[in-house]
């Protein structure tokens, strides 16, 4: 049995924000993503210890998905042709994710960030093709709520 509070995240919400201040929504095409956090250490270490000593280091956030081709939609606004636009230029885009869909109140994960990874698989038969992307975080993730 579940305790109170728990949420599964059907209402996701994926985009990013283009040059141009317009928000691309990705969530129809996204599956398998992953918000990943890390934090670097620094070694304090001092002569005649015996232990090692550490202190906190640095964050380090990547964002990850694996995204469906589309080919319904015009050439220029499949998410496929978008993403990889963003890959090729190396640009740092701005990204929000709404765990619990676009509705006032609820939380919001805001950060700006480039891709460093583009892997594409045309595996045949009766997959559709998908792109796994990678994004490296460029300074804080906001976690706040949606005006």
């Amino acid at each position: 049995m579940a305790a109170s509070g728990e949420y599964i995240a059907t209402d996701f919400v994926v985009e990013y924000e283009n040059p141009s201040t317009t928000w691309n929504a990705l969530t129809t095409h996204v599956n398998e993503d992953n918000v990943s956090q890390s934090r670097g250490e620094a070694e304090t270490t001092g002569h005649g210890t015996t232990s090692r000593t550490y202190i906190p280091g640095l964050l380090e956030n990547t964002y990850s998905f694996t995204f469906y081709h589309n080919n319904t939609n015009g050439y220029s606004s499949r998410p496929q042709t978008l993403l990889q636009t963003v890959f090729t230029n190396g640009t740092s885009v701005n990204w929000r994710l709404r765990p619990l869909g676009a509705t006032t109140g609820r939380p919001e994960i805001t950060f700006t960030g480039f891709l460093t990874s583009y892997e594409t698989d045309y595996t045949s038969d009766d997959q559709v093709v998908t792109s796994s992307v990678e994004i490296r975080i460029s300074g804080a993730v906001t976690y706040g709520t949606q005006a």
